[in-house]
C-alpha cells in the first residue's frame, strides 16, 4: 500500500494525517498569538515583551520549517505495480486509486510531425472508497466525493505528460467530472486517463497528486517541499 503522507513504519496512516494536519493548525496558531503579543507590545513601548514574542513565534515557525524539511528529505520516492492502491487520507477515510488496466494505441501525427513515433496510453483507474478506514464518528452510508487531483505520466527523464482526454468507464468524454464522483464506504469507479507520448518517453508511471495548495505546508504530506513522490507502476 502506498499514501500520499510519510508513514513511520507500525503507525496508521490516518493518525499521522491528523497529527499533521494538527501541528500545522498549532502552528499557525502560536505564530499568530506571538505576533499579536509582539504588536501590543511594541505599541505600549515594551520592547523586551516584543522581542521575546517575536522570538518565540520564530521559533515555533523554524521548527515547524525544519520538521517539515527533515521528514520530505528523509522520504523516499516509491513505484506501485500495476493493481498495488495509492492511498488519499481524507479527514476521517481514505480513498485509494489504482492502474486497473493500460492500453497503448498508435498515435495519428499527420498534423503534428513532432509527436511522430509517438504513442497513445489509455490508462484505466479504479477510485475506491475503502470502509475500513472511516473513523467511527463517521455515518457508516455517507458519501464522499473525491477532491480534484492532478494525473501525469512521468517518464524517466521527469519530463510530464497530462491527459488529452478524461473518460468515465464506459468511455463517455465527460472530463474532470468522471474522476469526482460521490461514492459510499465499500464503493469504486472506475476512469479512463489518455495520454500523448512522443517517442523514447520510457519507464512511464502515473502520478497523482491533490491540488490544494495548503497541502505544501503539511508536515509529511507528498506535496510538502522536496518530498518524494508514490507513482503508480503501468
Amino acid at each position: 500500500m502506498g499514501t500520499n503522507m510519510s508513514v513511520i513504519p507500525g503507525l496508521d496512516p490516518g493518525l499521522v494525517s491528523h497529527a499533521s494536519a494538527l501541528a500545522v493548525l498549532a502552528t499557525g496558531f502560536l505564530v499568530a498569538c506571538s505576533a499579536l503579543v509582539a504588536g501590543v507590545a511594541m505599541v505600549k513601548h515594551r520592547r523586551l515583551l516584543a522581542a521575546a514574542a517575536a522570538g518565540v513565534g520564530a521559533s515555533v515557525a523554524g521548527a515547524y520549517g525544519l520538521t517539515l524539511l527533515g521528514l520530505s528529505i528523509a522520504s523516499r520516492e516509491q513505484t506501485l505495480v500495476r493493481g498495488e492502491e495509492k492511498y488519499f487520507c481524507e479527514p476521517d477515510c481514505h480513498l485509494a486509486y489504482s492502474v486497473a488496466d493500460v492500453r497503448v494505441l498508435p498515435l495519428a501525427t499527420r498534423a503534428r510531425p513532432a509527436m511522430s513515433g509517438g504513442r497513445r496510453l489509455e490508462v484505466t483507474i479504479r477510485v475506491r472508497f475503502d470502509e475500513r478506514t472511516t473513523a467511527p464518528w463517521r455515518h457508516k452510508d455517507a458519501t464522499l466525493a473525491p477532491e480534484r487531483r492532478s494525473f501525469d505520466l512521468v517518464d524517466g527523464t521527469g519530463r510530464s505528460f497530462p491527459p488529452v482526454r478524461i473518460a468515465s468507464e464506459r468511455g463517455f468524454d465527460v472530463g474532470g467530472a468522471a474522476l469526482l464522483k460521490p461514492l459510499r464506504p465499500g464503493e469504486s469507479f472506475r476512469a479512463i486517463l489518455s495520454f500523448e507520448v512522443p517517442q523514447g518517453a520510457r519507464d512511464l508511471r502515473l502520478l497523482i497528486r491533490d491540488q490544494a495548495w495548503d497541502y505544501q505546508l503539511i508536515v509529511a504530506h507528498e506535496n510538502s517541499l522536496l518530498h518524494k513522490k508514490t507513482l503508480l507502476g503501468l
